[in-house]
Protein backbone atom coordinates (compact mmCIF):
# COMPACT_ATOMS: atom_id res chain seq x y z
CA UNK A 1 0.00 0.00 0.00
CA UNK A 2 1.10 3.28 -0.52
CA UNK A 3 0.44 4.64 2.55
CA UNK A 4 3.99 2.69 4.00
CA UNK A 5 5.88 4.79 1.24
CA UNK A 6 4.49 7.61 3.00
CA UNK A 7 5.45 6.72 6.30
CA UNK A 8 9.20 5.66 5.22
CA UNK A 9 9.64 9.43 4.50
CA UNK A 10 7.52 11.43 6.34
CA UNK A 11 9.21 11.52 9.94
CA UNK A 12 6.14 11.53 12.15
CA UNK A 13 9.19 11.24 15.21
CA UNK A 14 9.79 14.24 15.20
CA UNK A 15 5.81 16.12 14.37
CA UNK A 16 4.32 18.23 17.25
CA UNK A 17 0.93 18.57 18.56
CA UNK A 18 1.00 22.31 17.91
CA UNK A 19 2.99 21.88 14.43
CA UNK A 20 1.32 19.05 12.87
CA UNK A 21 -1.54 21.62 12.11
CA UNK A 22 1.33 23.73 10.49
CA UNK A 23 3.19 21.26 8.18
CA UNK A 24 -0.22 19.70 7.29
CA UNK A 25 -1.24 22.86 6.02
CA UNK A 26 1.63 23.53 4.00
CA UNK A 27 1.94 20.24 2.36
CA UNK A 28 -2.04 21.05 1.29
CA UNK A 29 -0.94 24.03 0.12
CA UNK A 30 1.68 22.55 -2.18
CA UNK A 31 -0.21 20.01 -3.22
CA UNK A 32 -3.20 22.16 -4.12
CA UNK A 33 -0.58 23.09 -7.30
CA UNK A 34 -0.52 19.41 -8.59
CA UNK A 35 -1.71 18.80 -12.02
CA UNK A 36 -3.74 15.78 -10.90
CA UNK A 37 -3.86 14.74 -14.38
CA UNK A 38 -0.45 13.12 -13.89
CA UNK A 39 0.34 9.82 -13.15
CA UNK A 40 -0.34 8.58 -9.69
CA UNK A 41 3.45 7.60 -8.70
CA UNK A 42 4.55 11.23 -9.60
CA UNK A 43 1.97 12.19 -7.73
CA UNK A 44 2.92 10.14 -5.13
CA UNK A 45 6.64 11.86 -5.60
CA UNK A 46 5.75 15.07 -5.16
CA UNK A 47 3.74 14.14 -1.83
CA UNK A 48 6.65 12.61 -0.43
CA UNK A 49 9.19 15.41 -1.45
CA UNK A 50 6.60 17.67 0.44
CA UNK A 51 6.37 15.91 3.41
CA UNK A 52 10.42 16.38 3.50
CA UNK A 53 10.43 19.56 2.25
CA UNK A 54 7.99 20.44 5.41
CA UNK A 55 9.91 18.47 7.91
CA UNK A 56 13.27 20.00 7.48
CA UNK A 57 11.60 22.98 7.39
CA UNK A 58 9.73 22.52 11.02
CA UNK A 59 12.73 20.24 12.45
CA UNK A 60 13.40 22.86 15.51
CA UNK A 61 10.03 23.63 16.30
CA UNK A 62 9.09 19.73 16.37
CA UNK A 63 12.04 18.34 18.62
CA UNK A 64 10.86 21.10 21.38
CA UNK A 65 6.86 19.81 21.32
CA UNK A 66 7.79 16.11 21.24
CA UNK A 67 10.21 17.28 24.23
CA UNK A 68 7.43 18.89 25.68
CA UNK A 69 4.86 16.38 24.71
CA UNK A 70 6.81 14.11 26.63
CA UNK A 71 7.05 15.91 29.61
CA UNK A 72 3.76 16.96 29.74
CA UNK A 73 2.06 13.38 29.06
CA UNK A 74 4.66 10.99 30.98
CA UNK A 75 4.78 8.83 27.66
CA UNK A 76 8.40 8.38 25.82
CA UNK A 77 9.60 10.20 22.75
CA UNK A 78 8.42 7.24 19.91
CA UNK A 79 4.80 7.45 21.69
CA UNK A 80 4.47 10.89 21.51
CA UNK A 81 5.74 11.29 18.38
CA UNK A 82 3.33 8.24 17.21
CA UNK A 83 0.20 10.22 18.50
CA UNK A 84 1.07 13.42 17.24
CA UNK A 85 1.93 11.79 13.93
CA UNK A 86 -1.62 10.15 14.02
CA UNK A 87 -3.10 13.91 14.65
CA UNK A 88 -1.07 15.27 11.76
CA UNK A 89 -2.26 12.21 9.20
CA UNK A 90 -5.95 12.71 10.52
CA UNK A 91 -5.47 16.40 9.94
CA UNK A 92 -4.62 15.72 6.43
CA UNK A 93 -7.25 13.39 6.00
CA UNK A 94 -10.14 15.36 7.09
CA UNK A 95 -8.76 19.14 5.97
CA UNK A 96 -6.77 18.38 2.64
CA UNK A 97 -8.61 17.40 -0.90
CA UNK A 98 -5.19 16.90 -2.27
CA UNK A 99 -3.57 14.71 0.19
CA UNK A 100 -7.21 12.85 -0.06
CA UNK A 101 -6.70 12.78 -3.84
CA UNK A 102 -3.28 11.24 -3.77
CA UNK A 103 -3.39 8.73 -0.74
CA UNK A 104 -7.28 7.46 -0.88
CA UNK A 105 -8.67 7.72 -4.42
CA UNK A 106 -6.00 6.44 -6.67
CA UNK A 107 -5.55 10.53 -7.78
CA UNK A 108 -9.19 10.67 -8.85
CA UNK A 109 -11.30 13.63 -7.71
CA UNK A 110 -13.34 12.81 -3.78
CA UNK A 111 -16.32 11.40 -4.77
CA UNK A 112 -19.94 13.04 -4.31
CA UNK A 113 -21.15 12.27 -1.12
CA UNK A 114 -25.22 12.26 -1.29
CA UNK A 115 -27.55 12.76 1.69
CA UNK A 116 -27.94 9.07 2.16
CA UNK A 117 -24.15 8.71 2.65
CA UNK A 118 -23.92 11.25 4.54
CA UNK A 119 -26.56 9.80 6.81
CA UNK A 120 -25.79 6.21 7.31
CA UNK A 121 -21.51 7.61 7.31
CA UNK A 122 -22.86 9.59 10.68
CA UNK A 123 -24.98 6.22 11.92
CA UNK A 124 -21.44 4.01 11.05
CA UNK A 125 -19.56 6.74 13.46
CA UNK A 126 -21.99 6.43 16.17
CA UNK A 127 -22.04 2.80 16.09
CA UNK A 128 -18.18 2.97 16.02
CA UNK A 129 -18.10 5.05 18.57
CA UNK A 130 -20.50 3.13 20.93
CA UNK A 131 -18.71 -0.57 20.09
CA UNK A 132 -15.04 0.94 20.61
CA UNK A 133 -16.47 1.47 24.73
CA UNK A 134 -16.28 -2.26 24.99
CA UNK A 135 -13.69 -3.13 22.53
CA UNK A 136 -10.52 -1.27 20.54
CA UNK A 137 -11.22 0.20 16.86
CA UNK A 138 -9.39 -2.95 14.42
CA UNK A 139 -10.15 -3.83 10.72
CA UNK A 140 -12.15 -6.45 11.93
CA UNK A 141 -14.43 -4.17 14.28
CA UNK A 142 -14.26 -1.79 11.32
CA UNK A 143 -15.79 -4.34 8.74
CA UNK A 144 -18.44 -5.87 11.12
CA UNK A 145 -19.66 -2.03 11.97
CA UNK A 146 -19.60 -1.50 8.00
CA UNK A 147 -21.56 -4.61 7.63
CA UNK A 148 -24.18 -3.96 10.33
CA UNK A 149 -25.24 -0.53 9.07
CA UNK A 150 -25.56 -1.93 5.29
CA UNK A 151 -27.77 -4.73 6.13
CA UNK A 152 -30.17 -2.21 8.76
CA UNK A 153 -30.29 0.24 6.16
CA UNK A 154 -30.66 -1.97 2.85
CA UNK A 155 -34.00 -0.38 2.14
CA UNK A 156 -32.84 2.74 2.06
CA UNK A 157 -29.97 2.22 0.12
CA UNK A 158 -32.34 -0.24 -2.62
CA UNK A 159 -34.79 2.50 -2.71
CA UNK A 160 -32.02 5.80 -3.44
CA UNK A 161 -29.20 3.66 -5.41
CA UNK A 162 -31.34 0.59 -6.75
CA UNK A 163 -29.61 -1.81 -5.33
CA UNK A 164 -28.81 -2.82 -1.22
CA UNK A 165 -25.28 -3.80 -2.52
CA UNK A 166 -24.65 -0.54 -4.74
CA UNK A 167 -20.94 0.11 -6.01
CA UNK A 168 -22.22 3.92 -6.10
CA UNK A 169 -23.16 3.81 -2.61
CA UNK A 170 -19.87 2.05 -1.60
CA UNK A 171 -17.42 4.62 -2.58
CA UNK A 172 -19.85 7.49 -1.66
CA UNK A 173 -20.02 5.76 1.82
CA UNK A 174 -16.16 5.19 1.76
CA UNK A 175 -15.64 8.30 0.88
CA UNK A 176 -17.34 9.97 3.62
CA UNK A 177 -15.54 7.51 6.53
CA UNK A 178 -12.29 8.40 5.17
CA UNK A 179 -12.61 11.87 5.24
CA UNK A 180 -15.49 12.81 8.15
CA UNK A 181 -15.81 10.24 10.47
CA UNK A 182 -12.95 10.74 13.21
CA UNK A 183 -12.65 7.37 15.03
CA UNK A 184 -12.22 5.71 11.57
CA UNK A 185 -9.67 8.34 10.49
CA UNK A 186 -7.93 8.40 13.71
CA UNK A 187 -7.58 4.03 13.51
CA UNK A 188 -6.46 4.66 9.63
CA UNK A 189 -3.89 7.21 10.24
CA UNK A 190 -2.95 4.52 13.76
CA UNK A 191 -1.81 1.83 11.03
CA UNK A 192 0.32 4.53 9.34
CA UNK A 193 3.08 4.56 12.12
Amino acid sequence: MRWIILVMFFPISLMSQTVDRSIANSVCETLSSLNFSEDPDTLQDSLITSLKAEYKNHRPAFIDQILAYEKDSLISQMQAAQVIGEKTIVHLMDNCIPFQRITMFESQAVPEISQTAKKLGKKFTALLLRKAESQDIDNDLIDATRLEIREEYAGLIAKKYGDSHSKVFMKEFDAYIMTESLPYMKWAASNFN
